[in-house]
């Protein structure tokens, strides 16, 4: 019976993490803090994206199957899932503009655009 109880804990503890959520957050370009980025030229909109301390960006290919992922020296916890992709601001972050790259993995392209973070 323990047993069983402490794998439903670790269950939903892993179910319920900063991945889980971040990679449940739907394709909205409409959005602040969503990127949308065309498959064929990399190009995000918007561009530049702003972010503010302790936020999330999140960044979406807009059509198509392809495996995206973002590099960025400004980004903590960077993860992704198909063609979405997401990095958090973190609270220590300076303000100013900083380049992250866009990469579709599937295809080896990238793209090498601009963030500014706001305070």
């Amino acid at each position: 019976m323990r047993r069983a109880f402490l794998a439903v804990l670790i269950l939903a503890a892993c179910r319920h993490g900063a991945y889980y959520e971040q990679s449940r957050v739907p394709k909205d370009c409409g959005q602040p803090r969503v990127v949308c980025i065309d498959p064929a030229t990399l190009a995000p909109s918007p561009d530049p994206i702003h972010l503010q301390y302790g936020t999330w960006g999140h960044f979406f290919l807009a059509s198509g199957s392809d495996e995206l992922t973002i590099e960025s020296n400004v980004l903590d916890n960077k993860d992704h899932s198909d063609g979405h992709a997401w990095g958090h601001v973190p609270k220590d972050a300076k303000p100013g503009t900083y380049k992250y790259s866009i990469i579709d993995t599937t295809t080896g392209r990238r793209n090498d655009p601009t963030i500014i973070i706001d305070p």
